[in-house]
């Protein structure tokens, strides 16, 4: 499937058996600064959890690289906690988090990024894993 406008296209790839790696989907992608990804959360990647009451309502990723809980209950825990249904106080801490962690308005991104974008193939590339 191909969407397409007059500044962009996008594509939709189908592929048998299991999901592609992660690097493949990625090597793929060009010119872009973020990428967010849904169904790797094992991917040794900075990541949101999604919880939802009567369906996930316990975190099933690796805490590491974990930045943080998105739900649709009260939750407790040390880590940020957003609202599912109130997007834009994510989005506030994605950028501020983007602006901290990655090459923002001429700053240096971190060592952890570079690596991030090493592994990945790519040089300027933030890539946040956001799954349930």
């Amino acid at each position: 499937m191909i969407l397409t406008s007059s500044e962009q296209t996008a594509a939709i790839l189908t592929h048998k058996g299991e999901n592609p790696e992660l690097g493949y989907l990625l090597s793929k992608i060009q010119n872009v600064d973020l990428i967010l990804t849904e169904g790797y959360k094992l991917a040794d990647l900075p990541k949101f959890q999604i919880l939802r009451k009567g369906y996930n309502e316990v975190p099933n990723c690796s805490s590491e690289n974990l930045l943080g809980v998105i739900c649709d209950f009260p939750y407790e825990t040390e880590l940020p906690v957003f609202d599912l249904n109130d997007p834009s106080d994510i989005v506030d801490f994605i950028v501020n988090y983007l602006q901290e962690k990655c090459m923002f308005n001429g700053t240096q991104k971190s060592r952890f990024w570079k690596q991030v974008g090493k592994v990945l193939g790519k040089k300027d590339l933030c890539c946040i894993s956001v799954g349930c």
